[in-house]
């Protein structure tokens, strides 16, 4: 009895070992890939690298956190921008490429996440949130729990009773979340509107 325990542990542990050399064999490749992409759009230097800092697989798609050293960011610059019904901080490249970092491989084919969903490729932008590091948010999701259920009306018109949403300022990135009727203000229509998109009610 104790030999098949062993057996089948030393079995479990070589197939986990196997597991963790494929995954590393498919991000060099996704890295290798990203980096023809990045070349493609803006023309590389010697010295020049990718990095991708984390990946979400879903829908056969692959979505994924990717900085190309010669694409770079003006920090200084950050703003909320949407795409759907979500909302996410990003910056002005000097090439006015994508600012958001996030790509999307499908089909063989690497996109920016914008560029995929505007040509429908994508459709479902929640994985973008379950990324490390990503700040992306769905419009009237108060609670931050990536689903839109009463829990988020319940918890905006908290918020509006307490007099908190006096604290809000115009450009934030919590204003856009909470602003469910894009009126510019945060108030108890917000909420009902939360209840409408629940119940499918235009």
């Amino acid at each position: 009895m104790k030999r098949v325990i062993i057996v089948l542990l030393a079995v479990v542990l070589t197939a986990f070992g196997v597991v963790g050399v494929k995954a590393q064999a498919d991000i060099e490749a996704l890295e290798n890939e990203f980096f023809q992409f990045c070349d493609n759009n803006v023309k590389s230097y010697e010295g020049d690298s990718v990095k991708i800092y984390d990946y979400v697989v879903a829908d056969s798609m692959i979505f994924f956190n990717g900085q190309c050293s010669w694409i770079f960011m003006h920090q200084n610059v950050a703003k909320v921008e949407s795409l759907g019904d979500w909302y996410f901080i990003s910056g002005v490249r000097e090439n006015g490429m994508s600012g958001l970092d996030v790509y999307v491989k499908a089909d063989g084919t690497i996109y920016p996440l914008e560029t995929a969903y505007e040509n429908n490729v994508v459709t479902d932008l929640t994985p973008v949130s379950n990324l490390q590091g990503q700040m992306f948010c769905r419009i009237g999701d108060v609670n931050d729990d990536d689903v839109l259920n009463i829990r988020d009306a319940t918890e905006l018109q908290k918020f509006i009773a307490n007099k908190e949403a006096d604290t809000i300022t115009n450009t934030s990135l919590q204003k856009k979340i909470f602003d469910m009727n894009k009126d510019e203000a945060v108030n108890v229509k917000d909420a009902t509107a939360i209840q409408k998109r629940i119940a499918k009610i235009s």
